[in-house]
């Protein structure tokens, strides 16, 4: 856990994770690298039965851990969005990475987007790599599938279970 200056906005970043152990190191490390410091990684493991509990060990006290019985990613994510202090929150499965500037970028677009309403979400396309991390040029969702004039976030995170 990344801290810095009390008047700074304080980002929450969940890893949610099950069975992923042989990625989660580099999630965790992506999340701990962020160009913006003030930072708490929480790192949520949905009962694996792999290394993962191993791998979330070897970080020590640089990461908020917490274990639970399996309930699926929606569970994952609200576990942790409990125990999170941050006034904005990202999340990360422990399969994918955050490029070094991506909580800074999103922070910026918070903070630009929040003075007419409070309640804002930002999201993005997410660049599609293999195992090694080598793009193989496509993004997702596809753009030709989304709706871009009026997404229903609060719809979708419902119907996944993220509130």
């Amino acid at each position: 856990m990344t801290t810095s200056k009390k008047s700074e906005t304080l980002v929450s970043i969940i890893i949610n994770n099950y069975n992923y152990g042989r990625f989660l190191g580099k999630a965790i490390d992506s999340a701990l690298k962020q160009t913006y410091a003030y930072t708490e990684i929480v790192v949520v493991d949905d009962g694996s039965t792999d290394n993962s509990r191993k791998v979330i060990a070897s970080y020590g006290n640089q990461i908020i851990p917490v274990f639970k019985q399996n309930g699926g990613q929606g569970s994952a994510f609200n576990a942790g969005f409990k125990i999170c202090n941050g006034d904005a929150i990202c999340f990360l499965d422990s399969d994918d990475f955050f490029y070094p500037s991506k909580v800074e970028e999103c922070l910026k677009l918070l903070t630009e987007n929040t003075v007419n309403n409070p309640l804002v979400m930002v999201y993005h396309f997410l660049k599609v790599v293999d195992e090694n991390g080598f793009s193989l040029n496509w993004q997702k969702p596809l753009a030709h599938v989304y709706n871009y004039s009026s997404p229903n976030l609060y719809e979708y995170a419902y119907n996944y279970r993220y509130l």
